[in-house]
């Protein structure tokens, strides 16, 4: 049996509520999980690059996002404070095609996907 596996869900909360929470989005959906989860946090945002490097897939790609944004963060907390952080993406198929606040129109995802089905 694992480490994970000894450990309940009130181990979990216990240990989120004797360490201080760092939200690293402006998110509303992510502020408001947080806090019907009722736990405690702070938000702190940090101007981060978004580019990533060619030949990620998508989950990967969201992943890279998150821990830049959680890296730069980090750099201006404590050690034992825990950061939080997500990327949201748009995916097309196999193509990203921004994320929820860049991405779009969805008439312009119609077009594209008409114009690749209809070939």
């Amino acid at each position: 049996m694992g480490d994970a596996d000894r450990y309940s869900i009130h181990d979990l909360f216990l240990f989120l509520l004797m360490n201080k929470i760092i939200l690293a989005s402006q998110s509303p959906r992510r502020k408001q999980l947080l806090e019907w989860a009722e736990v405690p946090f702070e938000i702190v945002v940090s101007e981060t690059d978004e580019r990533f490097p060619p030949g990620l897939s998508p989950d990967k790609v969201a992943l890279y996002i998150a821990r830049n944004k959680a890296l730069a963060v980090q750099q201006k907390r404590k050690e034992d404070e825990i950061i939080v952080a997500a990327d949201t993406i748009v995916v097309l198929g196999e193509a990203i095609i921004g994320s929820r606040y860049t991405a779009k129109k969805p008439s312009v995802y119609f077009l594209h996907y008409q114009e690749k089905n209809t070939r």
